[in-house]
């Protein structure tokens, strides 16, 4: 299947926050999108790029963004020659006490991260983290002030979850960005279905933002889903580190999109994952700085 871009950059409207999300980004309205034809020719071998935690270390502050951060990670995806480029939340810390201050800063940093995000040249997904609930708490509702902001930057649904099918050289991808830190009957419910579609498809990459060893806001409920189903890939991000093997070698954590790092001396990191010749997804992740591997692993498809 050949793969036609329908939809690969967000609109200025989005720094509009009168613009509802559907005219930042082409898709529909709802938790699908649909951002890639599928026309059933032959289609080249699935590469995409993935990172996570791209914030400031101090509430609402702008100048310290780590923009360039994100930038050397926007390079490396693009020098890698990833296709299109997902992330796994945390993209603001927006602690400022009024609705519309909360809505001020939120905009401010995720235009700071549009602005990177851009930079790479392709078709670039989020998801979304804790720090896209004001004050940072671990579940939120669509009402919260900075959550309302994210959304603007999705990809024209309606929901901070949603999914959608990419081509690849074996079959179809679905891709499914999880909502854990929104969780709520209607994702449950969505994330069970959309799931259960995929069981279908060639490779099921989940995107969220919490790792299921994480004490505080691992949402065993998520989990509960995953497992009932043939996920190929977890990517997960808010621990500032990078680690891989659970989920018997599907789970990634690699949360070196800009945040402050967890261990000293770490490096802000960047993964590519690319589809090889017998069907497994060779994973590689990359130092920024250097561009050099710091790991790689392949795990098989559904």
């Amino acid at each position: 299947m050949r793969a036609s871009v329908v939809a690969a950059v967000f609109f200025a409207a989005c720094a509009n926050p009168r613009v509802p999300c559907t005219s930042c980004y082409a898709g529909d309205a709802g938790s699908v999108a649909h951002p890639f034809a599928l026309d059933g020719g032959a289609s080249p071998p699935l590469s995409f790029a993935f990172t996570g935690d791209t914030r400031p270390d101090a509430c609402d502050d702008f100048a310290g963004y780590p923009k360039d951060a994100m930038n050397a990670i926007a390079a490396g995806m693009r020098a890698k020659g990833a296709a299109f480029a997902l992330d796994t939340g945390d993209h603001m810390k927006v602690c400022k006490g009024t609705d519309d201050a909360a809505r001020a800063s939120a905009l401010r940093q995720m235009q700071l991260y549009k602005s990177a995000t851009d930079a790479f040249g392709g078709p670039f997904f989020y998801a979304m983290g804790n720090h896209e609930c004001l004050d940072n708490k671990a579940l939120c509702d669509q009402s919260d002030p900075s959550l309302g902001v994210f959304m603007r930057f999705l990809p024209g649904v309606g929901t901070p979850y949603y999914a959608f099918d990419a081509p690849a050289a074996h079959g179809v991808a679905t891709f499914v960005f999880v909502a854990d830190t929104a969780w709520g009957p209607d994702e449950a419910a969505w994330l069970e279905s959309t799931l259960a579609r995929a069981d279908a498809s060639r490779y099921t990459i989940v995107a969220k933002h919490v790792p299921v060893d994480d004490t505080a806001f691992s949402n065993a409920d998520v989990m509960a889903v995953l497992r009932r189903h043939r996920v190929t890939l977890l990517l997960n991000g808010h621990a500032h580190e990078y680690r891989a093997g659970a989920e018997g070698g599907r789970a990634v954590t690699l949360g070196l999109g800009g945040a402050p790092v967890a261990n000293s001396g770490d490096d802000f990191a960047f993964g590519l994952v690319a589809e090889q010749a017998d069907g497994a997804l060779l994973v590689t992740v990359y130092n920024a700085g250097s561009g050099l591997p710091r790991d790689a692993f392949t795990v098989t498809p559904n």
